[in-house]
């Protein structure tokens, strides 16, 4: 494989930066959100919450009537990547868009719902960034090429040959 196939994996600068063009969405950072929470350190109070979110209450209301006072703001002045959130929340957060909320989660100290304020896709990786992602995807696509291209040569131009009278010595009288 190394004599026959990848030496002679090839492709140009053009052929790299086209497949960069046409694979941004793998090359591009996960969004990023603002938000606004609700934490609540009493379980019965989960279902109030929820159903006035779900009235069409102000998130913000409802957050100043309910939140816990010493937690009320913590992820709401910054951008947050939606990677730093425990799987549950970040596959609610993926499909939110500004106005949405979601929750309850459970948390360490209580319950949190939350709402996002403001989202922004997330940052595309230069070319220079994936250089080396996007090399080793390539050569492996020209690989397989090659190897289909060189295992329908050898299938073409191959025949086989059985020596009955050697499979049965090998393989016994039964």
């Amino acid at each position: 494989l190394e004599e026959m196939i990848s030496s002679r994996v090839v492709f140009n600068r053009t052929e790299f930066e086209e497949y960069y063009q046409d694979h941004e969405a793998d090359f591009r950072e996960p969004d990023e959100v603002k938000l606004e929470e609700i934490h609540l350190s009493e379980e019965d109070q989960i279902e109030n919450v929820r159903s006035r979110l779900q009235g069409g209450a102000d998130f913000g209301f409802i957050q100043n009537l309910y939140s816990t006072p010493d937690k009320a703001t913590q992820f709401s002045a910054e951008w947050l990547s939606i990677d730093i959130f425990p799987v549950t929340i970040r596959t609610e957060l993926a499909s939110l868009k500004p106005g949405g909320h979601c929750g309850p989660f459970q948390i360490d100290n209580g319950w949190l719902f939350v709402s996002v304020k403001d989202r922004r896709s997330g940052r595309l990786k230069t070319l220079g960034e994936v250089d080396m992602n996007i090399r080793q995807v390539m050569f492996q696509l020209k690989f397989n090429e090659l190897v289909e291209t060189h295992l329908q040569l050898l299938k073409d131009n191959s025949q086989i040959i059985y020596f009955e009278d050697k499979i049965e010595d090998l393989l016994g009288n039964e």
